[in-house]
C-alpha cells in the first residue's frame, strides 16, 4: 500500500476526500515523502534552472491509480451479494478481505464500507 501511497502521492494530497482515506500513518508518510522528493528536485536539478522555469506543476505532476486494477479490500460492513461490473456479484461479510477491480468499489471504499489493504 505504501509503494501506491508514493507513487501517486501528488493524487492522494490533491483532495481532502482523498486525504480522508488514508490512515494518520499514511498520511504522514505521504506528506513526507513528498517534502522530501521536492528537496531532492531541488537540489539535484531545479536550482540549476533559470528561476522562471524552477515551478513544479503540480497538476501536471499528478498521476491517477489506473482503476481497472484489482485491489485488496477489507470489508467493514456486511452488505449481502454486491453487483460486481456487469454480471459477478461477490457476496461480502464483515471482517473478510476480497480481491476485486477497484472501478466496481470505488464508491464502497469513498463510503467507508470497504478499506484498501
Amino acid at each position: 500500500r505504501l509503494q501506491k501511497v508514493q507513487r501517486f502521492n501528488q493524487f492522494w494530497l490533491s483532495s481532502s476526500d482523498r486525504i480522508d482515506l488514508m490512515s494518520p500513518h499514511e498520511l504522514k508518510f505521504c506528506k513526507n515523502y513528498t517534502d522530501m522528493m521536492q528537496a531532492h528536485y531541488n537540489a539535484c536539478f531545479l536550482e540549476k534552472v533559470p528561476v522562471p522555469l524552477r515551478q513544479l506543476n503540480e497538476q501536471q505532476l499528478t498521476t491517477e491509480p489506473p482503476v481497472d486494477n484489482h485491489v485488496f479490500v477489507r470489508v467493514l460492513e456486511d452488505m449481502g451479494m454486491v453487483q460486481m461490473g456487469d454480471a459477478d456479484e461477490v457476496e461480502l461479510k464483515e471482517g473478510e478481505i476480497a480481491v476485486v477491480k477497484y472501478s466496481n468499489v470505488d464508491r464502497l471504499v469513498e463510503t467507508h464500507k470497504l478499506e484498501l489493504v
